[in-house]
């Protein structure tokens, strides 16, 4: 099986940093590619199997993480499947946030003091020119930008006050705000849940038509600074047209998302994504449908959420494995799941689920059908800064699997059982996701409900599973989760070992791009996608190649390039591949060209005492320095053992040059060029070695 790997191929000349080797706390300077930008996103986002649409997809919450450090992570969030990133809220906060901790300062980001980008230089998320390079760079990968918004309240001093950071214009208006010395007592009465504050938050007059064009104009701001959706937080304390009948009822929603989409949609040419914090129900008595929202946005179903992560934690398959959607009638394609959220991790009730159940649960969220999954990325403590990045739980090979399901089957429907320990979910009739609530590895064998018979691959473990007689049986591996179905290459996913290698001698006329189609001899059904297949790799000039995946038995190959050349002609049979076989001058010949090409190159560290945990791997190519894994530090090295980290390069770095950083510590030291990797080697005091397993 396959190491990770990174779609650098396709960015080599959009993004080309100013800075290489120097101090590790430095940034780089990117600067953006002119060609076309939705055509290299579109092709990026593919490469990585990532989602067009956000609710089709899995996003990252980077909570509290500064521009400058989402942006140094882009490459392997895209990598991990993610289709979207989130964002804190952005507006003008009442104070500085620099030098404080999240366990005592994150709620700062939730009391703004007004409606625009925050640019003081006082903020630990950074300045607003971070922030669009930030959407630049993610645009470039395919992934898009959320952020979290909060219209409903601005913030206090000490409670049911007003911050004197409020600009003026709407501080000493009072009919920009409800009366800001009642707070909610029932949540039976949607009059008391969008006219009162919430625990002494000045709650703003969202009715009124001014309220609602500051909102509208902040979003506008987003919009042109690279934001393509937002999350809406206490949505349910904000008014729908519907709630005219409790005598609260306003435009807000239609004004403000509306007017978005509407400006998105004409200026930048994207179709904004919106979604609402709405905790629960909107009213304790049941008086308002959640439909009264979601005919404007997706909703967040908390309860779904959480039901089923205490479900995993408690050992319940069945509860973890449940269909039912607290947020009926809501769809699932109006829905937002998660395995925890901030406000479950920051009072504490998810914070001590340990990160194995966090994702054991997110394997499920994941692989549910429709509903966008939003994976919150934990801090390492309560002590983490504001604005650091850290790499939890969300970088976890069983996450970036669970994530590749759910992008695969976008579309397809779902199945929900339990046996025993085990929570499973099936996905049309070839991909099932098994969790084992009770402990890590095991043997199973559960009903079959919808999956048809044959042998598939968990992509987590590699281990082999069958599908026969009604019944799926196979071993979890240790992580207590198997993500089960066969990759057709592409997309991210791992293709099985295979000793079929198409190459192609790129005949006189053919341009690149180069594509291969491939199907099974036999039936014919089995395939690698649809017309005209994989993008064919390049191995050197003129030379193409394609990696059969093992599932497709005695293959037929059909080579075709994107001005539309073709060999074989139409209407005739693909060319019987068997092993590795170059096509050139109209014959079939055995390739013997690749013993090079095919070497990996996988570079070992053993972390020297002081270091931290989190180690990165910085590669660039000694032929093209701008041919690199990403901008400084690089990419987070897997944890092998003890003090053993490794991490894979990718073949489009040719002649890797590697520099190893925690981000305060640095090998080799600054300004020096990277250390020279050829195979599979290990650094250890100062030294290569040749690694040996």
């Amino acid at each position: 099986m396959k190491g990770k790997r990174f779609y650098r191929g396709l960015l080599s000349a959009a993004l080309v940093s100013a800075f290489l080797f120097g101090n590790a706390a430095g940034a780089g300077t990117v600067s953006v590619y002119a060609g076309n930008e939705q055509n290299a996103a579109a092709q990026t986002a593919d490469a990585c199997g990532l989602a067009d649409d956000i609710q089709d997809g899995v996003t990252l919450q980077c909570w509290n993480w500064s521009y400058s450090n989402i942006e140094a992570h882009i490459p392997e969030i895209a990598e991990q499947g993610f289709s979207a990133i989130q964002t804190s809220p952005i507006q003008f906060c009442k104070e500085s946030t620099k030098g404080r901790t999240q366990g005592s300062s994150w709620w700062l980001y939730y009391q703004p003091a007004g409606f625009y980008i925050d640019n003081t230089g006082t903020n630990a998320l950074g300045t607003k020119a971070e922030f669009e390079d930030m959407c630049d760079t993610a645009h470039e990968y395919g992934i898009k930008v959320i952020v979290d918004v909060v219209a409903n309240h601005l913030g206090n001093t000490t409670g049911n006050d007003l911050s004197s950071a409020i600009p003026d214009d709407i501080r000493n208006d009072w009919s920009c705000w409800h009366d800001i010395s009642k707070n909610i007592n029932n949540y039976n009465s949607r009059y008391e849940i969008t006219q009162y504050c919430m625990g002494g938050l000045p709650d703003l007059n969202t009715g009124n038509s001014k309220i609602q064009q500051y909102v509208l104009n902040y979003l506008k701001e987003c919009i042109d600074a690279g934001a393509d959706g937002f999350r809406f937080d206490a949505a349910k304390h904000i008014e729908t047209p519907d709630d005219s009948s409790s005598g609260c009822g306003s435009q807000f929603w239609p004004t403000v998302i509306e007017g978005a989409e509407s400006y998105a949609a004409s200026t930048r040419g994207i179709d904004l994504y919106c979604y609402g914090e709405v905790l629960d129900q909107p009213d304790s008595a049941g008086t308002l449908s959640i439909a009264s929202y979601t005919k404007y946005m997706s909703v967040t179903d908390n309860q779904t959420g959480n039901a089923m992560r205490n479900s995993v934690n408690s050992g319940n398959a069945s509860g973890a494995a449940s269909s039912y959607y607290y947020k009926s009638p809501a769809t699932a394609d109006k829905l937002v799941l998660w395995a925890e959220s901030h406000d479950t991790y920051a009072d504490n009730s998810s914070s001590g689920v340990s990160t194995d159940n966090i994702n054991k649960t997110w394997a499920l969220v994941a692989a549910r059908a429709d509903a966008m999954g939003l994976y919150f990325a934990r801090p390492s403590s309560y002590n983490t800064m504001l604005g650091s990045a850290d790499v939890t739980g969300w970088s976890y090979d069983v996450v970036e699997k669970a994530n590749e399901f759910h992008n695969a089957f976008a579309g397809q429907n779902e199945y929900c059982a339990s046996s025993g320990n085990i929570a499973y979910i099936e996905r049309g009739t070839s991909g099932v996701v098994l969790v084992n609530c009770g402990g890590q590895g095991t043997w199973v064998s559960v009903k079959a409900n919808r999956m048809a018979d044959g042998t598939y691959t968990d992509q987590v473990s590699g281990n082999t599973f069958t599908v026969s007689g009604g019944t799926i049986s196979g071993n979890i591996g240790s992580t207590g989760v198997a993500v089960v179905y066969n990759t057709t290459g592409g997309g991210g996913s791992h293709e099985e070992e295979t000793d079929n290698v198409a190459y192609i001698k790129l005949p006189s006329g053919w341009q690149e791009p180069v594509y291969c189609y491939a199907y099974d001899s036999a039936t014919e059904t089995v395939n690698n996608g649809e017309w005209p297949g994989q993008q064919m790799t390049k191995v050197s000039d003129g030379i193409y190649k394609y990696e059969v995946p093992g599932t497709i038995k005695d293959p037929r190959v059909i080579f075709y390039s994107s001005d539309s050349n073709r060999y074989p002609a139409d209407m005739e049979k693909g060319l019987l591949l068997s092993g590795s076989m170059i096509y050139e001058d109209g014959n079939w010949n055995t390739y013997t060209g690749d013993s090079e090409t095919e070497q990996t190159n996988t570079a070992y560290f053993y972390k020297p005492d002081g270091w931290g945990s989190n180690l990165y791997c910085y590669v660039y190519s000694a032929d093209d320095d701008t041919v690199r894994n990403g901008e400084w530090p690089g990419v987070s090295m897997t944890h092998v053992s003890d003090t053993l980290y490794k991490y894979e390069v990718s073949d489009e770095i040719t002649n890797p040059l590697v520099l190893f950083t925690d981000g305060n510590n640095q090998i080799p030291g600054a300004n020096e060029p990277g250390l020279s990797l050829s195979g599979s080697m290990v650094y250890q005091n100062g030294n290569w070695t040749v690694y040996q397993n």
